[in-house]
């Protein structure tokens, strides 16, 4: 007797499978339609495009659960527990559908069960259960008894109940499956060879036919309820990742990496994120996905450094206010449909929505983040912190006049001065005394302009950068110019930093004056300007072939116009990897290629690099920032150069050179260890003075 023929207190097993099945699913679903309206009181967002390629790389993200084995280390391996876990559960689901909602729900059982398919299928289930199984009593472990840092307050009720939930749902399987080979049913009859963890269980079960037959009915009931309570805590915990997941994936951002979300400075009615309301739906979507993993915490370059900045607490505070104040923002917005619809318009009052900056969120905790991207890199499932901590600068700079003193100096130097540099009293062609180069408001007829930038102008250390670079590109036989005196900041300090306004302003004059001289092709040494120009610009009609300086001389390296030979010394070298070249923008070989280029150093690397690099300290505008003395990220990354015993550290962006010196000399070892940008050791190498 099957479990779906039994009767239980004189109802059939059907309508006890359908009557708790359709519960269970109408639970389900009235929560995630809840859900989906706290959702949509979030802004529009930018529209998507390219649908079908968006589900096939889903496809691969998520079956494939390259969200999680990106991560795999051999000190990280947490990720393919998961990754098992993950893979049983599609498994299973195809397997809830197929053979119990349409086979056992429409009384197709016999028919679908006696055949190959199933008894292969079958098979697959059998081995992944007992993956899922290892996989839950490692999680188990890990989150109540090794306990790593990232999990530290994470050992919740809600997560036994998940980890639990996990652990018996392939167990009753097993068993359920056990008691139906002990009474011959499939897949017995098959195949030759039984599933094998089944088929071994299956031998506890011996003796009184009935007394096996109650036991398959306990373990199908207790299998299939175990389905529909996590069905249900889906829903209501942080389980909802399971499927806010696919769908954050599927619509993450079609800008590129990193960029921002402009804001209509003409039609916005207020800047940045005030309420919770203020972010986009997709951004609240986020929320949603987040898998409460700790990761983004793990890799945080401010929360390593002593700072309050978590990211998966911030958006875990998000979230907890979204379902907050979710349900009397939506009766809200259907009592103001409502009241419009209405002849007589009643006064309708809106619940409030608190600030977020300063009650939800630290305001010290939006400020702290260096916007390095190792959150969002890291993020299995594509969660973005950065555009939110942003979006709520925003609104402190621009609606509330709210910052930290340095950062008001800063933005009042861009207002002034066109660059954030308060103390300079440098101009932007001090740098180019004797050197002989093209300023375009005198020699226009150039083939590629060179975007000094205002920390490579300004700052007597990047000075050599710049001469070096430009020094490089002459003995190359460059036809280049610069702006000179017409170059104003590109507008990142003041975007990264939340003064949206004074971004597009300098944005729209650049692009004027570029437009001008009819540029095309730009080689930058900071990765911030790189970055700003070749993928924010765009969003104002700028569009130019951007290249970063470490592209630009390997190139010259490759073709021979430069001929590189070695450094005296015998150094030892480790390369720092720029965020905003690294994780913004995929180069990381480049610089690599030119060290070995270049003879007599030998190439060390720190134990956190390329994608996995740690921040220097100087993005999101922390270049202008005070922070306590035990708690700054350049001194924390200096400990990490020191480790690797290198007499020199290579850098290619003028903020890490910038933060590298400040660090090596508080740590006291400025006469063991130099600290060079690419270009002046390849110069170096090249023998030029």
């Amino acid at each position: 007797m099957s479990p779906m023929s039994a009767t239980y207190l004189g109802i059939p097993g059907y309508v006890v499978f359908w009557g708790v099945t359709i519960l269970a699913d109408g639970i389900f679903f009235r929560r995630i339609l809840q859900l989906i309206s706290y959702m949509l009181l979030g802004r529009k967002e930018e529209s998507f495009g390219q649908l079908v390629s968006r589900a096939v790389s889903t496809v691969g993200i998520i079956l494939g659960q390259w969200c999680q084995l990106k991560n795999l280390t051999a000190q990280n391996r947490a990720g393919l527990g998961h990754a098992f876990m993950a893979w049983g559960f599609f498994t299973f689901s195809f397997f809830y559908f197929l053979f119990i909602i349409i086979g056992a729900g429409f009384g197709l059982s016999e028919r679908m069960e006696n055949t190959r398919f199933f008894f292969s299928y079958a098979w697959v289930m059998d081995i992944l259960a007992v993956f899922v199984i290892t996989g839950a009593v490692w999680g188990i472990i890990r989150r109540f008894v090794v306990r790593p840092p990232r999990l530290k307050g994470e050992q919740t009720f809600e997560a036994g109940v998940i980890l639990l939930s996990v652990l018996v749902h392939p167990m009753t399987h097993l068993f359920k499956e056990a008691t139906s080979i002990a009474l011959g049913h499939p897949p017995v009859g098959l195949g030759v060879h039984l599933p094998p963890v089944s088929f071994a269980l299956s031998t506890l079960f011996t003796g009184n036919t009935a007394s096996i037959e109650t036991a398959n009915i306990a373990f199908f009931w207790a299998h299939w309820l175990t389905v529909l309570f996590v069905l249900v805590f889906i829903a209501y915990s942080r389980y909802l990742h399971v499927v806010a997941s696919v769908f954050n994936v599927f619509f993450r951002s079609p800008l590129p990496v990193g960029v921002l979300r402009t804001i209509n400075l003409e039609t916005a009615e207020s800047f940045g994120a005030s309420k919770i309301t203020d972010f986009t739906w997709k951004q609240m979507l986020d929320l949603y996905a987040c898998v409460v993993c700790g990761q983004c915490q793990e890799r945080c370059p401010a929360y390593a450094s002593g700072k309050t900045l978590n990211p998966k607490k911030l958006v875990q505070d998000l979230k907890n206010h979204l379902l907050k104040v979710g349900p009397d923002l939506v009766k809200a917005q259907k009592a103001q449909g409502k009241a419009e619809g209405a002849t007589a318009t009643p006064a309708v009052s809106t619940p409030p929505d608190k600030a977020l900056a300063g009650t939800v969120i630290t305001e010290d905790d939006i400020w702290a983040c260096t916007t390095c991207r190792s959150c969002d890199v890291v993020c299995p499932v594509a969660v973005d912190h950065i555009d939110k901590i942003v979006d709520m600068r925003r609104n402190l700079v621009m609606e509330r006049s709210q910052m930290p003193e340095p950062v008001q100096q800063a933005l009042q130097c861009l207002s002034t001065r066109e660059h954030p540099w308060k103390g300079t009293a440098a101009t932007r062609t001090d740098w180019t005394k004797g050197l002989e180069i093209k300023m375009l408001a005198e020699h226009s007829d150039i083939d590629i302009l060179y975007w000094v930038g205002c920390t490579s102008a300004l700052q007597e250390r990047n000075m050599k950068v710049a001469i070096a670079t430009a020094k490089i590109l002459k003995e190359a036989g460059v036809n280049f110019g610069i702006l000179g005196t017409q170059e104003a900041c590109c507008g990142d300090p003041a975007r990264r930093m939340g003064d949206e306004y004074q971004f597009q302003t300098f944005c729209q004059k650049n692009i004027e004056t570029l437009k001008s001289y009819n540029i095309k092709k730009i080689v930058t040494t900071c990765p911030h300007c790189f970055n700003t120009l070749k993928h924010e610009y765009p969003q104002f009609g700028g569009n130019y072939e951007v290249v970063h300086h470490t592209q630009f001389i390997l190139d010259l390296i490759s073709s021979g116009k430069i001929k590189v030979g070695s450094i005296d010394g015998n150094k030892v070298v480790a390369y720092h990897d720029s965020c905003y070249l690294g994780r913004y923008n995929d180069i990381y070989q480049q610089p690599r290629k030119i060290l070995k280029a270049i003879g007599g150093l030998k190439r060390v690397e720190m134990a956190q690099n390329k994608s996995t690099g740690f921040c220097c300290g100087g993005g999101g505008g922390h270049m202008w920032m005070e922070e306590e003395p035990d708690k700054r990220v350049n001194i924390k990354r200096t400990e990490q150069l020191i480790e690797t015993k290198a007499g020199l550290v290579a850098t290619a962006c003028p903020y890490c050179l910038e933060m590298f010196e400040d660090g090596l000399k508080t740590k006291g070892v400025t006469e063991t260890i130099q600290a060079k940008d690419l270009s002046e050791l390849v110069l170096e190498a090249m023998g030029t003075k």
